[in-house]
């Protein structure tokens, strides 16, 4: 409940998390197969129309033995199609932590109009707990002097979102809903080597929110999709 309180009700706090090839304070990782959980689930995944990647799973750290997984769709069409709730297909699960699958039929990677991207697997790893600062994310000459200052992570857990684009109608209906902002993973913090091609979210990131009391977090989907 304390780190509840801290991270998504007070947001004096945040957590940052990163990703390495080399297993490090293992909590999760992106890209390579999906969670074993997903292994009889194809049809709760795909749909008829939406084929999806596996992207990402991490431990919950406000859910110990939860872990939170991430499906986007493998056609850049669709996914840019439909980029903020209600509409944003990108899917969210939060499920039983357990051991990648070897099954690969979620295997980390798509296609787009300019080619193929996929992913090398790296471990994620917790980074530290900080006092929350709140930065507004700029591809500006002014943002790229300062950028060495700024602190930054793959995944930002609990604070308030650090936004591309700052205009309400990306979460006026979450809020709206009584859904709340719980982490986001921006692109521009990928470390080398794990992205092959065009980034999944065109150099952008993913704000996943979810309904939050003093005890828990629950119903976790993805906001919205923001790129530069």
């Amino acid at each position: 409940m304390e780190t509840i309180k801290k991270l998504l009700g007070e947001r004096s706090k945040c957590l940052f998390f990163d990703a390495d090839k080399n297993i490090s304070n293992n909590c999760g990782w992106i890209g390579g197969n999906a969670p074993q959980y997903f292994d009889d689930k194809v049809s709760l995944v795909n749909t008829e129309n939406v084929e999806y990647a596996f992207y990402l799973s991490i431990e919950n750290p406000i859910n110990p033995g939860n872990a939170i997984s991430v499906f986007i769709p493998k056609d850049y069409d669709i996914l840019f199609d439909n980029p903020v709730y209600p509409n944003c297909l990108i899917k969210v699960f939060e499920h039983k932590i357990c051991d990648e699958s070897i099954n690969s039929i979620f295997q980390s990677r798509g296609w787009d109009p300019g080619g193929d991207w996929s992913m090398t697997k790296h471990y994620l790893h917790f980074t530290e707990e900080v006092e929350e600062i709140i930065i507004d994310r700029q591809y500006s000459d002014e943002f790229d002097e300062t950028k060495d200052e700024i602190k930054g992570s793959l995944i930002k857990f609990g604070g308030k979102p650090v936004l591309i684009q700052n205009e309400k109608y990306y979460s006026e209906e979450l809020l709206k809903n009584g859904y709340d902002f719980v982490f986001q993973i921006d692109e521009q913090c990928y470390p080398d080597g794990l992205v092959e091609g065009n980034y999944p979210f065109s150099f952008g990131g993913l704000y996943v929110y979810g309904k939050i009391s003093e005890k828990s977090v629950t119903n976790i989907i993805a906001g919205y999709l923001q790129y530069s």
